[in-house]
Protein backbone atom coordinates (compact mmCIF):
# COMPACT_ATOMS: atom_id res chain seq x y z
CA UNK A 1 0.00 0.00 0.00
CA UNK A 2 0.89 3.52 -0.83
CA UNK A 3 2.00 5.75 2.37
CA UNK A 4 -0.09 8.65 1.35
CA UNK A 5 -3.07 5.82 1.20
CA UNK A 6 -2.02 4.96 4.13
CA UNK A 7 -2.21 7.95 6.08
CA UNK A 8 -5.52 8.73 4.76
CA UNK A 9 -6.83 5.17 5.52
CA UNK A 10 -5.56 5.82 9.53
CA UNK A 11 -6.65 9.64 10.02
CA UNK A 12 -10.23 8.35 8.82
CA UNK A 13 -10.34 5.87 11.12
CA UNK A 14 -9.09 8.61 13.58
CA UNK A 15 -11.88 10.99 13.38
CA UNK A 16 -13.11 10.99 16.55
CA UNK A 17 -10.05 12.78 18.11
CA UNK A 18 -9.40 16.48 18.10
CA UNK A 19 -8.18 17.31 14.17
CA UNK A 20 -5.14 18.75 15.72
CA UNK A 21 -4.04 15.70 18.28
CA UNK A 22 -4.94 13.99 14.90
CA UNK A 23 -2.69 15.82 12.77
CA UNK A 24 0.50 15.27 15.25
CA UNK A 25 -0.41 11.32 15.20
CA UNK A 26 -0.33 11.43 11.00
CA UNK A 27 2.98 13.69 11.29
CA UNK A 28 4.72 11.07 13.46
CA UNK A 29 3.38 8.73 11.53
CA UNK A 30 4.73 10.70 7.94
CA UNK A 31 8.20 11.31 9.39
CA UNK A 32 8.76 7.40 10.57
CA UNK A 33 7.80 6.62 6.73
CA UNK A 34 10.80 8.88 5.39
CA UNK A 35 12.94 7.50 7.77
CA UNK A 36 12.38 4.33 6.38
CA UNK A 37 12.42 5.26 2.57
CA UNK A 38 15.53 6.93 4.11
CA UNK A 39 16.51 3.53 4.80
CA UNK A 40 16.34 2.37 1.33
CA UNK A 41 12.95 0.11 2.14
CA UNK A 42 10.12 0.94 -0.82
CA UNK A 43 6.38 2.40 -0.20
CA UNK A 44 4.88 -1.37 0.48
CA UNK A 45 7.92 -2.43 2.41
CA UNK A 46 7.18 0.25 5.29
CA UNK A 47 3.66 -0.18 5.00
CA UNK A 48 3.84 -3.74 5.57
CA UNK A 49 6.08 -3.02 8.69
CA UNK A 50 2.81 -1.82 10.22
CA UNK A 51 0.45 -3.83 9.54
CA UNK A 52 -2.77 -2.58 8.24
CA UNK A 53 -4.52 0.93 8.93
CA UNK A 54 -6.69 -0.59 11.65
CA UNK A 55 -4.04 -2.02 12.94
CA UNK A 56 -2.00 1.65 13.62
CA UNK A 57 -5.01 3.22 14.62
CA UNK A 58 -5.87 0.78 17.20
CA UNK A 59 -2.19 0.80 18.91
CA UNK A 60 -3.01 5.02 18.32
CA UNK A 61 -5.87 4.51 20.47
CA UNK A 62 -4.31 2.62 23.23
CA UNK A 63 -1.36 5.25 23.22
CA UNK A 64 -3.91 8.46 23.24
CA UNK A 65 -6.62 7.11 25.05
CA UNK A 66 -10.35 7.80 25.23
CA UNK A 67 -11.13 10.61 22.46
CA UNK A 68 -13.30 12.24 24.40
CA UNK A 69 -10.67 13.32 27.00
CA UNK A 70 -9.62 15.89 24.58
CA UNK A 71 -12.52 17.76 24.37
CA UNK A 72 -12.73 21.33 25.35
CA UNK A 73 -15.42 23.11 26.95
CA UNK A 74 -17.13 24.92 23.69
CA UNK A 75 -15.58 28.30 22.71
CA UNK A 76 -18.11 31.51 24.03
CA UNK A 77 -19.81 32.89 21.29
CA UNK A 78 -17.89 36.61 21.28
CA UNK A 79 -14.30 34.47 20.77
CA UNK A 80 -16.27 32.65 17.87
CA UNK A 81 -17.00 35.90 16.15
CA UNK A 82 -13.24 37.38 17.00
CA UNK A 83 -11.57 34.60 15.43
CA UNK A 84 -14.10 34.69 12.30
CA UNK A 85 -13.45 38.34 12.15
CA UNK A 86 -9.39 37.73 12.31
CA UNK A 87 -9.69 34.78 9.92
CA UNK A 88 -11.64 36.80 7.54
CA UNK A 89 -9.33 40.01 7.52
CA UNK A 90 -5.86 37.87 7.29
CA UNK A 91 -7.49 36.40 4.13
CA UNK A 92 -8.47 39.97 2.48
CA UNK A 93 -5.04 41.15 3.10
CA UNK A 94 -3.38 38.12 2.18
CA UNK A 95 -4.66 38.67 -1.19
CA UNK A 96 -4.08 42.13 -1.79
CA UNK A 97 -0.34 41.26 -1.08
CA UNK A 98 -0.50 38.48 -3.57
CA UNK A 99 -2.61 40.16 -6.12
CA UNK A 100 0.64 42.96 -5.56
CA UNK A 101 3.17 40.54 -5.81
CA UNK A 102 1.92 39.33 -9.13
CA UNK A 103 1.65 42.77 -10.94
CA UNK A 104 4.70 44.67 -9.37
CA UNK A 105 6.76 41.37 -10.03
CA UNK A 106 7.63 41.10 -6.19
CA UNK A 107 8.89 37.51 -5.58
CA UNK A 108 9.22 38.02 -1.62
CA UNK A 109 12.62 35.18 -1.75
CA UNK A 110 13.82 35.51 1.36
CA UNK A 111 17.70 35.98 2.64
CA UNK A 112 19.37 32.76 3.71
CA UNK A 113 19.37 33.10 7.42
CA UNK A 114 21.69 30.79 9.68
CA UNK A 115 20.66 27.73 10.87
CA UNK A 116 21.18 26.72 14.35
CA UNK A 117 22.53 23.50 15.37
CA UNK A 118 23.80 21.90 18.68
CA UNK A 119 26.76 20.91 16.89
CA UNK A 120 28.37 21.09 13.83
CA UNK A 121 26.10 19.08 11.41
CA UNK A 122 28.27 15.86 9.45
CA UNK A 123 24.98 14.82 7.33
CA UNK A 124 22.48 16.80 5.32
CA UNK A 125 19.75 15.12 4.19
CA UNK A 126 16.86 16.86 1.96
CA UNK A 127 13.37 15.18 1.40
CA UNK A 128 10.95 16.24 -1.01
CA UNK A 129 7.97 14.40 -2.16
CA UNK A 130 4.90 16.01 -3.64
CA UNK A 131 6.64 19.89 -4.11
CA UNK A 132 8.13 20.83 -7.48
CA UNK A 133 11.44 21.96 -5.58
CA UNK A 134 14.18 23.33 -7.08
CA UNK A 135 17.43 22.72 -5.01
CA UNK A 136 20.58 24.18 -5.02
CA UNK A 137 23.47 23.17 -2.50
CA UNK A 138 26.62 24.56 -2.31
CA UNK A 139 30.06 25.19 0.44
CA UNK A 140 30.02 28.10 3.03
CA UNK A 141 31.19 28.46 6.04
CA UNK A 142 27.91 27.89 7.64
CA UNK A 143 25.07 26.43 7.87
CA UNK A 144 22.31 28.75 5.91
CA UNK A 145 18.67 28.10 4.48
CA UNK A 146 16.93 30.60 1.81
CA UNK A 147 13.37 28.89 1.46
CA UNK A 148 10.90 30.41 -1.12
CA UNK A 149 7.54 28.87 -2.05
CA UNK A 150 4.83 29.62 -4.51
CA UNK A 151 1.76 31.09 -2.91
CA UNK A 152 -2.27 31.31 -3.76
CA UNK A 153 -3.92 33.68 -5.15
CA UNK A 154 -5.02 35.21 -1.15
CA UNK A 155 -1.21 34.85 -0.02
CA UNK A 156 -1.27 31.07 1.62
CA UNK A 157 2.23 29.46 1.37
CA UNK A 158 1.85 26.25 -1.15
CA UNK A 159 4.12 24.39 1.07
CA UNK A 160 6.08 24.43 4.14
CA UNK A 161 9.98 23.53 5.14
CA UNK A 162 10.94 21.79 8.49
CA UNK A 163 14.22 21.35 9.94
CA UNK A 164 15.05 18.76 12.68
CA UNK A 165 18.14 17.64 13.80
CA UNK A 166 18.88 13.83 13.86
CA UNK A 167 21.98 11.64 13.82
CA UNK A 168 24.71 14.26 13.45
CA UNK A 169 22.96 15.87 10.74
CA UNK A 170 20.36 18.02 10.08
CA UNK A 171 17.04 16.95 7.91
CA UNK A 172 15.18 19.50 5.98
CA UNK A 173 11.50 18.35 4.86
CA UNK A 174 9.54 20.19 2.43
CA UNK A 175 5.87 19.30 2.40
CA UNK A 176 2.99 20.29 0.05
CA UNK A 177 -0.53 21.27 0.66
CA UNK A 178 -1.81 19.80 -2.07
CA UNK A 179 0.26 16.63 -2.75
CA UNK A 180 -1.97 16.01 -6.00
CA UNK A 181 -0.86 19.11 -7.08
CA UNK A 182 2.76 20.07 -7.30
CA UNK A 183 3.27 24.08 -7.02
CA UNK A 184 7.28 25.33 -7.35
CA UNK A 185 8.86 26.16 -4.34
CA UNK A 186 13.11 26.30 -4.06
CA UNK A 187 15.62 25.90 -1.01
CA UNK A 188 18.93 27.14 -1.17
CA UNK A 189 21.03 25.69 1.19
CA UNK A 190 25.21 26.75 2.42
CA UNK A 191 26.85 23.73 4.02
CA UNK A 192 29.79 24.33 6.06
CA UNK A 193 33.03 22.31 6.06
CA UNK A 194 31.88 19.37 8.74
CA UNK A 195 29.29 18.18 6.36
CA UNK A 196 30.77 15.19 5.07
CA UNK A 197 27.45 13.05 3.31
CA UNK A 198 24.51 14.36 1.50
CA UNK A 199 21.35 12.59 0.85
CA UNK A 200 18.71 14.16 -0.94
CA UNK A 201 15.51 12.63 -2.35
CA UNK A 202 13.63 15.08 -4.53
CA UNK A 203 11.07 13.71 -6.74
CA UNK A 204 9.87 16.44 -8.94
CA UNK A 205 12.27 19.65 -9.71
CA UNK A 206 15.63 20.33 -10.32
CA UNK A 207 18.85 19.21 -8.37
CA UNK A 208 22.10 21.71 -8.07
CA UNK A 209 25.10 20.91 -6.56
CA UNK A 210 28.43 22.84 -6.68
CA UNK A 211 31.47 23.35 -5.37
CA UNK A 212 31.08 20.71 -2.60
CA UNK A 213 34.11 19.16 -0.52
CA UNK A 214 32.96 15.92 1.10
CA UNK A 215 32.59 11.94 1.65
CA UNK A 216 29.48 10.95 -0.07
CA UNK A 217 26.83 12.26 -2.02
CA UNK A 218 23.43 9.65 -2.19
CA UNK A 219 20.86 11.55 -4.89
CA UNK A 220 17.48 9.98 -5.63
CA UNK A 221 15.51 12.16 -8.30
CA UNK A 222 12.84 12.55 -10.89
CA UNK A 223 10.81 14.01 -13.75
CA UNK A 224 13.74 17.14 -13.72
CA UNK A 225 17.23 17.93 -13.82
CA UNK A 226 20.14 17.21 -11.80
CA UNK A 227 23.80 18.81 -12.23
CA UNK A 228 26.84 18.33 -10.15
CA UNK A 229 29.97 20.85 -10.80
CA UNK A 230 33.16 21.18 -9.29
CA UNK A 231 33.00 19.16 -6.39
CA UNK A 232 34.93 16.07 -4.58
CA UNK A 233 33.65 13.28 -3.11
CA UNK A 234 34.88 9.92 -2.10
CA UNK A 235 31.95 8.41 -3.47
CA UNK A 236 28.87 9.23 -5.30
CA UNK A 237 25.87 7.44 -6.08
CA UNK A 238 22.70 8.93 -8.18
CA UNK A 239 19.70 6.76 -8.52
CA UNK A 240 17.04 9.14 -11.41
CA UNK A 241 14.30 8.17 -13.33
CA UNK A 242 13.43 10.49 -16.02
CA UNK A 243 15.67 12.79 -15.11
CA UNK A 244 18.83 14.78 -17.15
CA UNK A 245 22.04 14.21 -15.81
CA UNK A 246 25.44 16.55 -16.29
CA UNK A 247 28.48 16.22 -14.75
CA UNK A 248 31.21 18.54 -14.67
CA UNK A 249 34.81 18.82 -13.28
CA UNK A 250 33.61 16.20 -10.65
CA UNK A 251 36.84 13.93 -8.83
CA UNK A 252 35.70 11.05 -7.42
CA UNK A 253 37.06 7.46 -5.98
CA UNK A 254 33.38 5.83 -7.23
CA UNK A 255 31.04 7.69 -9.04
CA UNK A 256 27.17 5.31 -10.14
CA UNK A 257 24.87 7.05 -11.74
CA UNK A 258 22.06 5.12 -13.62
CA UNK A 259 18.86 6.74 -15.11
CA UNK A 260 16.15 5.73 -17.42
CA UNK A 261 14.76 7.84 -20.52
CA UNK A 262 17.18 10.74 -20.24
CA UNK A 263 20.68 11.89 -21.21
CA UNK A 264 23.60 11.43 -19.27
CA UNK A 265 27.05 13.89 -20.08
CA UNK A 266 30.02 13.64 -17.69
CA UNK A 267 32.86 16.45 -18.47
CA UNK A 268 36.11 16.63 -17.53
CA UNK A 269 35.67 14.07 -14.51
CA UNK A 270 38.07 11.98 -12.68
CA UNK A 271 38.01 8.37 -10.76
CA UNK A 272 36.31 5.23 -11.65
CA UNK A 273 32.94 6.40 -13.50
CA UNK A 274 29.78 4.12 -14.46
CA UNK A 275 27.23 5.21 -16.30
CA UNK A 276 23.68 3.65 -17.00
CA UNK A 277 20.42 4.53 -19.49
CA UNK A 278 17.82 2.77 -21.08
CA UNK A 279 17.11 4.94 -23.45
CA UNK A 280 18.92 8.07 -23.29
CA UNK A 281 22.24 8.99 -25.16
CA UNK A 282 25.69 9.35 -22.81
CA UNK A 283 28.42 11.35 -23.88
CA UNK A 284 31.34 11.76 -21.87
CA UNK A 285 34.33 14.72 -22.68
CA UNK A 286 37.79 14.09 -21.17
CA UNK A 287 37.30 11.54 -18.68
CA UNK A 288 40.12 10.04 -16.81
CA UNK A 289 40.51 7.41 -14.30
CA UNK A 290 41.19 3.78 -13.31
CA UNK A 291 37.86 2.16 -15.13
CA UNK A 292 35.08 3.00 -17.20
CA UNK A 293 31.68 1.86 -17.86
CA UNK A 294 29.09 2.91 -19.81
CA UNK A 295 25.62 0.98 -20.60
CA UNK A 296 22.27 1.98 -22.51
CA UNK A 297 20.04 0.26 -24.41
CA UNK A 298 18.54 2.39 -27.04
CA UNK A 299 20.65 5.68 -26.99
CA UNK A 300 23.85 6.44 -28.59
CA UNK A 301 27.00 6.35 -26.94
CA UNK A 302 30.11 9.56 -27.53
CA UNK A 303 32.99 7.79 -25.47
CA UNK A 304 35.98 10.29 -24.90
CA UNK A 305 38.14 8.45 -21.78
CA UNK A 306 41.82 7.74 -20.94
CA UNK A 307 40.57 5.05 -18.44
CA UNK A 308 42.92 2.11 -18.30
CA UNK A 309 39.44 -0.26 -18.16
CA UNK A 310 37.13 0.68 -20.93
CA UNK A 311 33.84 -1.16 -21.29
CA UNK A 312 31.18 -0.07 -23.34
CA UNK A 313 27.74 -2.02 -23.88
CA UNK A 314 24.53 -0.84 -26.00
CA UNK A 315 21.87 -3.00 -27.46
CA UNK A 316 20.86 -1.15 -30.50
CA UNK A 317 22.67 2.49 -30.24
CA UNK A 318 25.80 3.88 -32.21
CA UNK A 319 28.76 3.65 -29.86
CA UNK A 320 32.11 6.43 -30.75
CA UNK A 321 35.09 5.50 -28.61
CA UNK A 322 37.71 8.40 -28.65
CA UNK A 323 40.52 6.46 -27.00
CA UNK A 324 44.33 8.05 -27.44
CA UNK A 325 46.11 6.70 -24.84
CA UNK A 326 46.90 2.40 -24.40
CA UNK A 327 44.72 0.83 -22.25
CA UNK A 328 44.15 -2.45 -20.84
CA UNK A 329 41.72 -3.68 -21.71
CA UNK A 330 39.24 -2.48 -23.55
CA UNK A 331 35.44 -3.95 -24.67
CA UNK A 332 32.85 -1.72 -26.83
CA UNK A 333 29.85 -4.49 -27.56
CA UNK A 334 26.53 -3.71 -29.31
CA UNK A 335 24.12 -5.92 -31.02
CA UNK A 336 22.57 -3.83 -34.01
CA UNK A 337 24.36 -0.53 -33.45
CA UNK A 338 27.33 0.76 -35.59
CA UNK A 339 30.80 1.14 -33.74
CA UNK A 340 33.73 3.57 -35.17
CA UNK A 341 36.79 3.48 -32.81
CA UNK A 342 39.56 5.59 -32.60
CA UNK A 343 42.70 4.04 -31.33
CA UNK A 344 46.50 4.99 -30.97
CA UNK A 345 48.32 3.77 -33.91
CA UNK A 346 50.52 1.45 -31.66
CA UNK A 347 50.58 -0.93 -29.08
CA UNK A 348 47.11 -2.71 -29.69
CA UNK A 349 45.73 -6.30 -30.55
CA UNK A 350 42.23 -5.61 -32.01
CA UNK A 351 40.06 -8.29 -31.92
CA UNK A 352 36.59 -6.94 -34.22
CA UNK A 353 33.49 -9.32 -34.98
CA UNK A 354 30.73 -8.79 -36.67
CA UNK A 355 28.43 -10.04 -39.47
CA UNK A 356 28.49 -6.16 -40.74
CA UNK A 357 30.81 -4.31 -42.37
CA UNK A 358 34.24 -3.74 -41.08
CA UNK A 359 36.61 -1.17 -41.67
CA UNK A 360 39.94 -0.82 -40.95
CA UNK A 361 42.06 2.37 -41.55
CA UNK A 362 45.09 1.91 -38.98
CA UNK A 363 48.16 0.92 -39.44
CA UNK A 364 48.12 -1.94 -37.34
CA UNK A 365 49.33 -5.42 -39.00
CA UNK A 366 46.28 -7.96 -39.56
CA UNK A 367 46.92 -11.32 -37.95
CA UNK A 368 43.74 -12.73 -38.76
CA UNK A 369 40.97 -12.09 -41.37
CA UNK A 370 37.61 -14.00 -42.01
CA UNK A 371 34.25 -13.10 -43.25
CA UNK A 372 32.57 -12.11 -39.71
CA UNK A 373 36.04 -11.08 -37.64
CA UNK A 374 39.55 -9.21 -38.25
CA UNK A 375 42.23 -9.83 -35.65
CA UNK A 376 44.94 -6.83 -36.10
CA UNK A 377 47.66 -5.32 -33.88
CA UNK A 378 51.02 -5.81 -32.66
CA UNK A 379 51.31 -7.42 -29.30
CA UNK A 380 49.78 -4.74 -27.48
CA UNK A 381 46.77 -3.86 -25.26
CA UNK A 382 43.37 -5.48 -26.04
CA UNK A 383 40.70 -4.01 -27.23
CA UNK A 384 37.74 -6.24 -28.23
CA UNK A 385 34.94 -4.58 -30.40
CA UNK A 386 31.85 -6.79 -31.02
CA UNK A 387 28.07 -5.79 -33.02
CA UNK A 388 25.86 -8.82 -34.48
CA UNK A 389 24.59 -6.89 -37.36
CA UNK A 390 26.06 -3.16 -36.93
CA UNK A 391 28.97 -2.06 -39.12
CA UNK A 392 32.47 -1.12 -37.12
CA UNK A 393 34.88 1.25 -38.25
CA UNK A 394 38.54 1.76 -36.25
CA UNK A 395 41.20 4.37 -36.78
CA UNK A 396 44.04 5.76 -35.32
Amino acid sequence: MKILTFLDITEELLRDYPPELRKEMIDDLYEWFQNELTDGKSEEEATAMLGTPQDTADSLRMMYGDPNTYRAAPPRVEDQMKETWKEFTDFVEGGFREVRRQIMGDTDEPVPEAVFCSEPPQIITVLCYHADLTLQIESGRRLAQAFWCKRTLFGNDSSRMEMKEKNHGVVFRILARDASSPKPASLVLEIPPSVQEIQIENRTGDTVLKNLDCSGILCRVSRGTLQISNTKSDTIAVQASNTEITLNSVTTDTCYVQTTNTPIRAEYCKGALELRTKRGDIETVRHSGLSFLSMSTKGNQVIDTDALNVTCESTSGKITLNKESPAAPVSVRTRSGKILATLPERGWFAHIQTSGKIRNYTRLPVLRQTRKVLELGDDGYQVALMSSSGEIIVHH
